[in-house]
């Protein structure tokens, strides 16, 4: 019963963050939508892209990661079109960080994922270990 309150919890504080990281991204799209076409101002707003990609990462693992990529790649697609896109090097710019900001989502949520199975196989290693020390010690006493 305890159980259930706490798994309870834990899913509110997923749908908690997913909400977060949701807010973060929009918020982020429309400051970035606001500042005026100052290109220190939209290099430093393009790599706040990373921050909920890495929440979710880290949070969710690999799914996370690239479901929040899938979003953030959709909100940053307005800045495809329009005034936005004013040379060759500006679409070249914009596709570069799309595809940097996947490949990190990728590595992040690989890399968390991994570190995840490892410390769930050090435990199994240990709790298997402990199970095993306790017949031999009944023997040797």
């Amino acid at each position: 019963m305890m159980r259930a309150g706490i798994e309870k919890i834990g899913m509110f504080r997923n749908k908690y963050l997913i909400v977060a990281v949701g807010v973060i991204l929009i918020a982020f799209t429309v400051l970035h939508a606001l500042v005026a076409r100052n290109l220190a101002q939209h290099v430093l707003l393009e790599e706040l892209y990373y921050i909920p990609i890495f929440l979710a990462a880290l949070r969710f693992g690999l799914k996370g990661a690239l479901l929040t990529y899938l979003f953030t790649s959709l909100l940053y697609l307005s800045f495809f079109f329009g005034h936005w896109i004013l040379s060759y090097m500006d679409l070249i710019d914009r596709i570069l960080h799309l595809t940097f900001s996947g490949l990190f989502a990728f590595v992040a949520g690989y890399l968390i994922d991994r570190e995840r199975r490892l410390e769930k196989q050090e435990e199994q290693d240990r709790s298997l270990r402990a199970s095993v020390r306790l017949p031999r010690q009944l023997f040797t006493t």
